[in-house]
């Protein structure tokens, strides 16, 4: 590896390099927190060498005196290599907590290039040994010491002053893979080095709530990766130099291997693959083979535990945001690693079954990246005496989509106006008012009812949503396209973004709409109105609609029970 090295403090901003410049109570305990002992995973022949060798790379220096010792192991890499990982807990245990991260989600991904209705274009870039070429200040590496070892056993290839049997410690003088900041200013320093240089632009980066525009040529930065996408090859491929030469002229490196210019064919991303050609997301067959093995491995013994399970449940979670309902289907699951925690047990019946059951929809789980929206916009209510569903015609559904675009889970605060890694999150404000996009349409009558059992208002909110989802399902012009919708119940659009509850109740009915959506292809973009502007309020309690025209009026106190939606409410003969 080159041994050039670039400085972390040279590619923050100059308000986070403030901080890190010398040890304060801004980024320190006043003591250190309690933690268990490091896993040191090298055998005692392989340590020396490995030292002399990060000594070689300038990975390390060695010092007398240190503030914490760390362990070390390895995770192969899919190329049979093995990637270096400090645990670093105990360096960890000096920190306060770092800030969140915000990286882009393949759930953002695939909502975001919806958007695009034609040919898109992909390329890809990748950093090499990212990490071990930022090197950290010295006070910093006193953080992360690695176990003694004496002056005799390094030899000549370390000239260091004092007697044979002097231990010294090996200290990282690069960003350590396991400390809890890592991951924050690897990213941080990435976006600003890319943002400040103008190669790319902060406002173009797929995010919760960004726009699909045709001539932009939008990015993902994850780390050490950069995407870059567009329907322009030329913007995309001169989108790609500006960035390069700008990481180069750094003093980063590329890797030739993973470098991507401008396609439509098939790029890996986030773990997913990206094909502009025909518009196809889906997951990544290395991806899908592992999720399948670690599966069937954990089926086939019957046992494991809280841990095994919640690692299993991690790689699934990751594949399944794209099509987020389908996480209604875990639920004993998530009960199952919160009860077994460290020890061993047997799988219980319904956990198998959740298994097997998105062992079954793994082959559906690709999403159509050229869905348009229908035309068509909806509104659900529902009161305790009755429902109704009203309908109306978007005036444009691409001002609609740009007017409704809004982080799904609170508003963004940028710090220093460019780099979204550093944005802090409001989750104060979880859902945005949208009604006034819907106060200039004109609506008219969908359907209505009224209820003959006695059940909680959140059940019954999401019972007019299944209502809704099987009369798109009876109507060709809904199928495999988004269809807007909006409801003044704040849990179910919630419930909706979520892609599952814990509430069973309300889970059974979210199971039942995550089947009807993935057969149909149909995606249901859910956002929240005031009860006072919300126009399905007057139907939901009985009141007629002056001077709008009725499509179809249900009564299901007239329906049999035992029907396909729910047993309690009844089949509903649509017009």
């Amino acid at each position: 590896m080159d041994t050039n090295k670039v400085h972390l403090l040279s590619i923050l901003p100059h308000t986070v390099a403030a901080v890190w410049v010398a040890p304060s109570l801004n980024t320190l305990r006043a003591e250190p927190v309690a933690c268990p002992k490091p896993v040191f995973a090298v055998r005692s022949g392989q340590y020396v060498p490995l030292l002399k060798k990060l000594f070689k790379a300038k990975m390390i220096f060695f010092s007398q005196s240190v503030r914490a010792v760390n362990g070390l192991f390895g995770v192969r890499k899919p190329d049979g290599s093995l990637r270096l990982i400090v645990d670093a807990r105990r360096a960890n245990a000096h920190f306060i907590p770092p800030p969140p991260v915000h990286l882009t989600s393949p759930e953002t991904l695939a909502s975001v290039l919806q958007g695009c209705t034609t040919t898109l274009f992909t390329a890809k870039s990748d950093l090499d040994n990212y990490y071990h070429r930022i090197a950290i200040p010295e006070w910093l590496s006193q953080y992360f010491a690695l176990p003694p070892v004496s002056a005799q056993d390094l030899g000549e290839d370390v000239d260091f002053p004092g007697a044979a049997t002097t231990l010294l410690f090996p200290c990282l003088s690069t960003l350590p893979m396991g400390w809890a900041y890592s991951v924050w200013l690897a990213q941080v320093a990435h976006e600003w080095l890319v943002y400040s240089s103008g190669a790319l632009l902060p406002h173009l980066r797929l995010s919760a709530g960004t726009t699909w525009l045709p001539g932009a040529v939008y990015h993902i930065i994850y780390i050490d990766d950069v995407v870059l996408f567009g329907v322009d090859t030329g913007l995309v491929e001169a989108a790609q130099a500006a960035y390069v030469s700008v990481v180069t002229e750094a003093g980063f490196c590329l890797k030739s291997a993973k470098l991507v210019r401008a396609t439509s064919t098939p790029v890996k991303c986030l773990g997913f693959m990206v094909d502009g050609l025909h518009g196809k997301l889906s997951i990544h067959e290395d991806t899908r083979r592992s999720i399948v093995l670690h599966t069937y491995r954990i089926l086939r013994s019957g046992r494991a535990s809280g841990r095994q399970l919640q690692v299993l449940l991690g790689k699934w979670l990751w594949v399944l945001l794209p099509t987020r309902l389908l996480l209604s289907v875990l639920s004993a699951s998530f009960r199952f690693v919160g009860c077994a925690g460290e020890a061993s047990f047997s799988l219980w019946p319904s956990v198998t079954h959740e298994l097997r059951v998105l062992l079954a929809t793994l082959p559906l789980l690709t999403t159509d990246l050229r869905l348009s929206v229908c035309p068509v916009g909806t509104a659900t209510d529902a009161s305790l005496h009755g429902f109704g569903v009203v309908v109306t015609t978007l005036p444009s559904t691409r001002s609609v989509c740009e007017n409704l675009a809004s982080p799904l889970l609170g508003e963004y605060r940028q710090c220093e106006g460019v780099v979204p890694a550093m944005a802090t999150l409001d989750n104060t404000v979880q859902l945005q008012d949208q009604s006034n996009v819907i106060s200039g349409c004109r609506w008219r009558l969908g359907f209505k009812g009224r209820w003959h059992t006695v059940e909680h208002i959140n059940v019954l909110e999401l019972r007019v949503l299944e209502l809704l989802a099987k009369w798109c399902m009876s109507r060709p012009g809904f199928i495999e396209k988004k269809v807007i919708f909006f409801s003044d119940s704040q849990v179910v659009v919630a419930g909706l973004r979520k892609g599952r509850s814990s509430a069973y109740r309300l889970l059974s009915i979210y199971r039942r709409l995550a089947a009807y959506l993935l057969g149909t292809g149909t995606r249901l973009i859910p956002f929240w109105v005031r009860s006072a502007a919300n126009p399905a309020d007057a139907p939901s309690r009985g009141l007629p609609m002056v001077d709008q025209p009725c499509v179809c009026e249900v009564d299901l106190t007239q329906v049999p029970k035992g029907g396909a939606v729910v047993r309690r409410v009844g089949e509903v003969q649509w017009c």
